[in-house]
């Protein structure tokens, strides 16, 4: 299993590979990141990878316009939108965008959990 995490903010970055890693069994050599929503597609297009952890606000393009580029490589991308904005608006237009699930900052390891069994879930 191939997984991107895409935040701006590196100590963001690290504390999800983080959890990755320890909690749920994932090698770092699995794990990719990318620091805004440009780079993270034309990374998603050079791997294809099966989960991306996407924070939602980031200078430039934001989770929303990320999560539309990356639908329209791959729609069957499944995306998890994670961010410390807890406002109705801001999960529903992930949501629209085509996210898979939403999970709150700072992650909680056992949500991260969750959400990569609702991953697997629905691959099997």
């Amino acid at each position: 299993m191939v997984i991107m995490v895409v935040d701006d903010v590196p100590i963001m970055r690290k504390i999800l590979v983080d959890i990755l890693v320890k909690y749920c069994g994932m090698e770092h050599r699995n794990i990719y990141e990318a620091v805004d929503g440009e780079t993270a597609v034309s990374e998603y297009e050079r791997l294809r990878p099966n989960m991306v952890f996407l924070d939602f606000l980031m200078p430039n393009w934001d989770g929303k316009k990320t999560v539309e580029a990356i639908k329209k490589i791959d729609p069957d991308a499944y995306i998890v939108m994670y961010s410390a904005a807890t406002e109705e608006r801001i999960v529903d237009d992930c949501v629209e965008a085509g996210a898979s699930d939403y999970i709150l900052k700072p992650p909680d390891p056992v949500r991260v959990l969750v959400a990569l069994d609702r991953y697997k879930e629905g691959k099997e």
